[in-house]
C-alpha cells in the first residue's frame, strides 16, 4: 500500500479474541509520517462495520452491531495529512469470542442444583455489548401437567427470578439456559442449569398434637391455597382440606381421635398451578390439654403464632373472648415498639413480620382485661 503498511499485526491473523475489548492493530506510524487518523473496516455477515481511530488500533465493542462468535474480515485506512488515502491494506480474518464455547452464556448464580425461591435472583454474566438476555425456563417435574412446561423471558438485564414468569410451581424441578443478542438475533443457548423451588413443611411432623390445636406448614409468598391431604391410619380414610393460610385447626378433622396416628401432606397453588404433594408425615393425636378455666368469664382470649421460627412472615390465629376489638402491639427484644394494630371483632388472623429483620418479638394480644403474649423469631 504505497509506502504505509496497514496489515493487521496485533492479534495474529486467524486468530480468536478473548474478549470484544481485545486490541485489534496495526503499526505505530512515526510522527514524521504525518499519519492523522486510522478509519478501521471489519466486514461479516451483517454488513461492513468501521470505526475511525486517532491511535493504531481498535476494539470490538467500539463497533456498532458487532457479534460474538462471528469472523470478520479485517483492514485499515490512513489519513495523512488530514487527507484518507481513498484505500485500504491487507485484510486479516479475525474472530469474535465464542460464548457458548467460552463458558460465558450459562447461569454463573446461584449455584446449579441449589433450592432456590420465586423472589431469588437468578444471573448469568453480564456481557460487554449485549443488548439482551433470553432465559429458557423449563418444569421437568415429572408429575407436572401444566400447560407453561417451557417458559421464556426476555431482559436487558443479565438477571431474572421465576416470579416474574407467567407461571412458577413450589416443590418443583426447573433447568434454565441463556442465550444472548448483540445485534438482531440471538445466539444459541448455553449449558443448562438445574434449580429445585422450595418445598413446603409440616411443622407437627413425628409430633403430638393435642386436640384443638394447628398443623401448619411453612409459610410461602405467592400462594393463594394450601391443599392437605389427611389420612387416619387407623382405618385407611382420607380427607383433604383445603385452606387460603398455611395452617389448619385439628378440629376440621373428621372424628379427631386420641388414640390415632395420621399422615398429612400438603400441597400449595402459586400462579394458578398447584405443586406436588409432599411426602405424607405422622402426626399422632393426643386428647385435649386441661386447663385451668377462669369461672368469672365464659370465654377466653387464645392467641397462636404460626410458623414460629418464621422466614418472611407469620400469621397470628385470635381466639377472641367477647366482640370488643383487639389490640395487637409487637416489641423487639430492647421493648421498641416495632407494631400497633386493631383487629375488628369479625377478623380472626393477621399477619405480620413481613419487614422484620432477623430476631426475637413479643406479641401482646389484649382485648379489655384479657392479656396474651407470644413471643415469635425470625430467622
Amino acid at each position: 500500500v504505497g509506502t504505509f503498511t496497514t496489515q493487521v499485526i496485533s492479534p495474529t491473523c486467524g486468530s480468536t479474541l478473548a474478549t470484544p475489548n481485545s486490541l485489534v492493530g496495526v503499526r505505530n506510524f512515526p510522527v514524521s509520517s504525518n499519519v492523522t487518523a486510522y478509519r478501521f473496516k471489519a466486514v461479516g455477515p451483517s454488513g461492513e462495520l468501521t470505526v475511525v481511530k486517532t491511535t493504531p488500533h481498535f476494539q470490538f465493542s467500539q463497533l456498532v452491531g458487532w457479534q460474538y462468535n462471528t469472523t470478520y474480515t479485517v483492514s485499515c485506512e490512513l489519513q495523512v495529512g488530514g487527507v484518507w488515502l481513498g484505500y485500504y491494506g491487507p485484510t486479516c480474518l479475525i474472530s469474535t469470542p465464542n460464548i457458548v464455547a467460552a463458558g460465558l452464556s450459562q447461569i454463573v448464580s446461584p449455584a446449579c442444583n441449589t433450592v432456590v425461591r420465586p423472589n431469588t435472583t437468578i444471573a448469568t454474566t453480564s456481557l460487554n455489548g449485549v443488548t439482551g438476555y433470553l432465559f429458557r425456563v423449563t418444569n421437568t417435574t415429572p408429575s407436572y401437567a401444566g400447560a407453561n412446561a417451557v417458559q421464556t423471558e426476555e431482559r436487558t438485564s443479565h438477571w431474572f427470578r421465576l416470579n416474574m414468569l407467567d407461571e412458577y410451581v413450589y416443590g418443583s424441578t426447573y433447568t434454565v439456559e441463556v442465550a444472548v443478542k448483540t445485534s438482531g438475533t440471538y445466539g444459541a443457548f448455553g449449558p443448562a442449569c438445574t434449580f429445585s423451588t422450595t418445598t413446603p413443611v409440616i411443622a407437627q411432623c413425628a409430633t403430638t398434637v393435642n386436640a384443638g390445636s394447628l398443623i401448619s406448614s411453612t409459610s410461602l409468598g405467592g400462594v393463594t391455597q394450601y391443599s392437605y391431604v389427611v389420612t387416619n391410619l387407623s382405618d385407611d380414610s382420607v380427607q383433604t382440606i383445603t385452606r387460603t393460610m398455611p395452617h389448619f385447626p385439628t378440629s376440621l378433622i373428621t372424628g379427631y381421635s386420641s388414640t390415632t396416628t395420621y399422615t398429612v401432606s400438603v400441597a400449595v397453588t402459586s400462579t394458578g398451578v398447584q405443586s406436588p404433594y409432599t411426602e405424607p408425615c405422622e402426626i399422632n393425636a393426643s386428647a385435649p390439654v386441661a386447663r385451668l378455666v377462669d369461672t368469672t368469664s365464659t370465654s377466653e382470649l387464645k392467641v397462636q403464632g404460626f410458623p414460629n421460627p418464621f422466614t418472611n412472615n407469620f400469621t397470628l390465629e385470635i381466639t377472641k373472648a367477647s366482640e370488643d376489638k383487639v389490640a395487637v402491639m409487637v416489641y423487639d427484644m430492647i421493648g421498641k415498639l416495632l407494631d400497633r394494630v386493631e383487629v375488628n371483632a369479625t377478623d380472626n388472623t393477621l399477619e405480620l413480620g413481613a419487614n422484620y429483620p432477623a430476631g426475637v418479638y413479643n406479641v401482646i394480644v389484649s382485648q379489655g382485661e384479657k392479656v396474651e403474649t407470644v413471643r415469635m423469631i425470625k430467622r
